[in-house]
């Protein structure tokens, strides 16, 4: 196996492991948080796949507390590619009918499906863009780029400008 083969599966188990652990949360529980994975979780590979699968049926029963969307295998592109083709298809099936293709059509036919649009969306690491990153969902919703790298962007006060 090539190092870069080799880089990916750790990286993709770490990001299961980090599922793994999100699913037996005290936190998680504590607060009441909903776990929901967006994106193409069929195409992902079947350990990522399974620990995707756990959380979500370990958490389906809460969201007083809020929702977490993890996004993996996703593309904003995709995603609306992927709504366009489901709508046409029910289209074309008469399950939906010309008139009923609007706003509400196509997100009740996205990855993202009955979660509710971002308020907020906060870049870490000075990046200033979305990067393909939930394209439709953020149409209306406030950006805040920071400099500060994730994790060390917290919820904390935050820092003081530097002098000029």
């Amino acid at each position: 196996m090539c190092a870069g083969v080799q880089e990916l599966e750790h990286l993709l188990g770490l990001i299961a492991a980090g599922l793994d652990e999100l699913r037996g949360s005290a936190d998680i529980e504590k607060h009441d948080i909903r776990v929901k994975v967006a994106g193409d979780i069929a195409a992902l590979p079947s350990r990522l796949r399974t620990a995707a699968e756990a959380v979500e049926a370990a958490t389906q029963h809460r969201g007083s507390g809020g929702l977490l969307t993890i996004c993996l295998g996703y593309g904003g592109r995709q995603d609306l590619v992927e709504a366009a083709r489901r709508t046409a298809l029910d289209y074309a099936s008469g399950a939906l009918s010309l008139d009923d293709i609007n706003e509400q059509a196509i997100s009740d036919r996205l990855s993202t499906a009955g979660v509710p649009d971002a308020d907020l969306v906060v870049r870490t690491s000075g990046e200033e863009r979305i990067s393909n990153f939930l394209l439709w969902q953020i149409a209306y919703a406030e950006l805040f780029f920071s400099p500060l790298p994730w994790p060390a962007f917290d919820a904390g006060p935050a820092p003081h400008p530097p002098p000029h």
